[in-house]
């Protein structure tokens, strides 16, 4: 009888373990990102491969014509991603999405996006996204005129442009856009779902991450130095709120 009642408990602990085991499984796809992806080319192996080797994710896709001409489709398979090619679905997604995810934010789609044009179902989904508020995140090395790449290729000599570009991403970044760079796609992706959308990135006096006005302004109340880890991105409000109140910033390893 005893042998029968142990082997009965071990079941039903293996039964539970599997029930345990399900739902965290089940919980890690529920995570859903939508990414809209346009032609460029700057860094796109080391973006496509980031986004490859992150766990928990369902990706969906909104591809434009360009990125399927540009970008090599062994790159895009590599996501396994569903494909959206209509509106109708292309909003319910970005409804239930935790996260938007521009991997590749072409000059042109940074433009468009920045004024409002929507003529195509990529800047129509990041329209829409920014409207319901949703949290989206953009990849800016193929439009940044900061881009070491961009530098390179010759495509930063005119000082003008440059500024409108900036002048884009920082209208982008005051409707709540965050720009990261490609090698921070795995650390800041692979953390964003868990996050509350207005949680602090940081602890006690050191900011790394992406910081945002908010984190600036809880530090600035302290009236001490800001210190930042390298490669953190600071938004555009941030900064704003930086230079306006005379914020003194270090930068740490």
């Amino acid at each position: 009888m005893k042998e029968v009642f142990i082997v009965e408990f071990e079941e039903r602990v293996k039964e539970i373990v599997r029930e345990v085991v399900n739902s965290i499984l089940n919980d890690k796809k529920s995570r859903k990102a939508l990414l809209f992806i346009t032609g460029g080319a700057v860094n796109i192996n080391e973006i496509f491969n980031a986004l490859s080797e992150i766990d928990g994710y369902a990706y969906d896709a909104v591809i434009s014509e360009s990125a399927s001409n540009v970008i090599p489709e062994t790159l895009l398979n590599s996501l396994r991603a569903e494909v959206i090619t209509s509106k109708s679905q292309m909003t319910s997604v970005i409804k239930e999405a935790n996260i938007i995810l521009i991997p590749v934010l072409t000059r042109n789609t940074l433009a468009k996006a920045a004024l409002g044009i929507s003529d195509n179902l990529v800047t129509l989904g990041i329209q829409e996204a920014i409207m319901m508020g949703k949290k989206i995140v953009a990849v800016k090395d193929s439009c940044d005129p900061n881009e070491p790449v961009n530098v390179a290729l010759g495509f930063t000599k005119n000082a003008a442009y440059n500024q409108m570009l900036l002048e884009y991403m920082k209208r982008l970044g005051n409707m709540g856009v965050t720009f990261i760079h490609s090698s921070q796609i795995k650390e800041f992706i692979g953390r964003a779902a868990s996050e509350k959308k207005d949680e602090a990135v940081f602890k006690k006096k050191e900011v790394s991450g992406v910081v945002t006005r908010n984190d600036v302004s809880v530090m600035a109340e302290k009236g001490e130095p800001l210190y930042i880890k390298y490669g953190s991105v600071i938004t555009p409000l941030a900064m704003d709120y930086i230079e306006d109140n005379g914020i003194e910033i270090r930068y740490i390893k």
